[in-house]
């Protein structure tokens, strides 16, 4: 059941996170963006994007169709 927020609001769970992969690749995310990707159940991504994160992303990728 969802929490409650202020005045009673129902609270839905975080489900959504949203990590952006720059020229710099991996090297430009932070220790969190790593995280939330290696924890995801599924990731959306370009190919090149996708094969980044291969080696410790666990969860189902899914390439973004060309064109977008």
């Amino acid at each position: 059941m969802p929490a409650e927020g202020p005045r009673g609001a129902k609270l839905t769970p975080k489900w959504l996170t949203i990590v952006g992969i720059g020229e710099d690749g991996l090297a430009g995310l932070g220790d969190e963006a790593k995280q939330r990707i290696a924890e995801a159940e599924i990731i959306f991504g370009g190919k090149r994007h996708l094969a980044l994160v291969a080696s410790f992303a666990k969860g189902e990728a899914r390439a973004w169709p060309v064109p977008f």
